[in-house]
């Protein structure tokens, strides 16, 4: 939930100063290096601050997730009960 705050807080601030960005954190990443960059877009020093710090929080909860995927994946592995349940069979939905 943070990371979609964040995300849309991003988007947001951009938004007011006419830079628009498409829905999802993949064209955030792609597109935030190159504006923050762009001495010609509408951005004050204030603002683009504000945005780098908000990137790296970004950056940082990115981390964390991984991390805590992480520590996921390895305490199912080492669960018995859980070994067993991947391997049961999946129905299709359909």
């Amino acid at each position: 939930m943070r990371r979609t705050a964040v995300v849309n807080q991003i988007r947001g601030l951009l938004l007011e100063r006419g830079i628009t960005l498409r829905k999802g954190r993949c064209h955030l990443d792609a597109a935030l290096p190159g504006t923050l960059e762009d001495g010609t877009s509408k951005l004050s020093g204030a603002v683009r601050l504000l945005l780098a710090q908000l990137k790296l929080e970004l950056d940082q909860l990115a981390i964390r997730l991984q991390e805590a995927d992480a520590l996921v994946q390895k305490t199912a592995q080492e669960s018995e009960v859980c070994r067993r349940l991947d391997a049961t069979p999946r129905r299709s939905h359909r």
